[in-house]
């Protein structure tokens, strides 16, 4: 399933859900890891879901409205930004001081799975990916935490229902 299907779906989930118990959702800007790591990451602090993904063709600065680039992963967090880089691993290699690592991002998470077609770990260890932020916010921190986790498992069920499978980084999990 690619990003705006994703971000459709989770927008149809959020306008029915507050029916029950107001809330919003915001969709931040595409966030590259390797051009945008220093920069903030779009709603960092906030609890909701992200996604990760290949960038557009040609240009990497596309809204996820406008994405049509499948979806690799689909995470949910407490706070969006930590969780959402902690998956790209260190930057410098173990016992070193501060060797930085080539590929930058070449202890990822899913570096040593086998089922994670080779294209995607290179991708992700070279930092050519995109992470989109989709924030929840509402009165009741607690409502919004249980909001953010049903999104996440709402996204990947209808993942499985349209492609018949997980996207490619949550199947080990």
């Amino acid at each position: 399933m690619n990003v705006q299907s994703m971000v459709r779906i989770a927008r149809e989930f959020q306008e029915r859900l507050s029916q029950v118990r107001p809330f919003t959702m915001e969709i931040g800007d595409p966030w590259h890891a390797r051009e945008s790591w220093h920069e903030p990451f779009p709603f960092a602090d906030d609890s909701g879901v992200y996604l990760y993904s290949r960038p557009s063709e040609g240009q990497w600065q596309v809204n996820a409205e406008d994405n049509d680039q499948p979806v690799w992963y689909v995470g949910v967090s407490l706070t969006i930004g930590g969780r959402a880089r902690d998956h790209l691993g260190v930057q410098y290699e173990p016992k070193s001081k501060y060797v930085p690592c080539v590929p930058k991002f070449k202890y990822h998470r899913w570096s040593e799975l086998v089922y994670v077609p080779t294209e995607v770990r290179d991708s992700i260890a070279r930092g050519n990916l995109v992470i989109y932020a989709l924030a929840l916010r509402g009165s009741d921190p607690k409502f919004t935490r249980l909001a953010s986790e049903m999104l996440e498992k709402h996204l990947l069920v209808q993942n499985v229902f349209d492609c018949q499978e997980l996207p490619v980084l949550n199947l080990g999990l």
